[in-house]
């Protein structure tokens, strides 16, 4: 069985020098420990502020907090590369069904875009809270899934915003409905011959697509850019970006392995 995992905000493990020490979790983290009924002597794992990785022993848990002492620190895998997705905003839920479902996939990162035909204007008195409340999401995911890094999400970007960004990317596919004769994610991948620790970009739009004139500004921001097709049919924005993700991650992870 799996150990639960944690993640903690600004803890570091190696700079603790007490043998016996107490964890500082979220108010959420530790009610969650209470109620998954964690004993004394049982192991779980930790990934602190700086990103290590840690598996530990409870001592004892009481009204002071959780306490515990490190079993040993670990090497946190590696895939070798990075996925950012750049997914156009969309209404309701389906931003965060976006983010939900490519963090358990494995996407490193999130940009959230804002395009000519986004239905979804964000109120600037709002961003904030907004994208809290999307790290909250990406944090939930991230545990569940078992991950040991939780995604990275950037300040929502104009298409101005992610021309700059998206410049420095290894690759980059632009998933466009129009697309539909483009390379396949997998040909693009596989056209592309990245070595290890590439950087992957994947720009999804909204509800209403992009604009002609936005994929021509996204295609012209790297050397690197291709339109890429996610098949014969149009895809909801939402499904669009969960698909692309798991297509790319799993010919990455093919070409990574051998």
């Amino acid at each position: 069985m799996s150990l639960y995992r944690f993640f903690l905000d600004e803890q570091v493990l190696s700079s603790i020098s007490d043998e016996v020490f107490r964890l500082e979790l979220s108010q959420q983290d530790e009610k969650h420990a209470r109620v998954i009924r964690l004993k004394p002597f049982e192991h779980i794992a930790i990934i602190d502020g700086s990103g290590d990785y840690f598996e530990c022993r409870i001592e004892r848990m009481d009204d002071e907090g959780i306490f515990v002492s490190i079993a040993q620190h670990l090497d946190a895998p590696s895939d070798g590369f990075e996925v950012i997705l750049y997914q156009g905003l969309a209404k309701g839920e389906r931003f965060e069904t976006v983010l939900k479902h490519a963090t358990e996939l494995g996407v490193s990162a999130f940009v959230p875009l804002i395009s000519k035909r986004c239905v979804v204007k964000l109120d600037p008195k709002k961003v904030s809270a907004k994208c809290e409340r999307w790290r909250t999401i990406i944090r939930g995911a991230a545990k569940q899934a078992g991950l040991i890094r939780i995604p990275d999400l950037g300040e929502p970007e104009n298409i101005d915003g992610a021309l700059s960004s998206l410049s420095g990317a290894d690759l980059v596919l632009i998933c466009w409905e129009e697309a539909m004769d483009s390379m396949s994610i997998r040909a693009a991948i596989d056209d592309a011959a990245l070595a290890s620790g590439a950087r992957v970009a994947i720009v999804v739009g909204p509800e209403g697509g992009f604009s002609d004139d936005e994929v021509s500004r996204l295609l012209a921001s790297n050397d690197s850019a291709k339109l890429a097709s996610l098949g014969p049919t149009i895809l909801r924005t939402e499904t669009a970006g969960i698909v692309s993700c798991a297509l790319a991650l799993e010919r990455l992870r093919e070409g990574f392995d051998r």
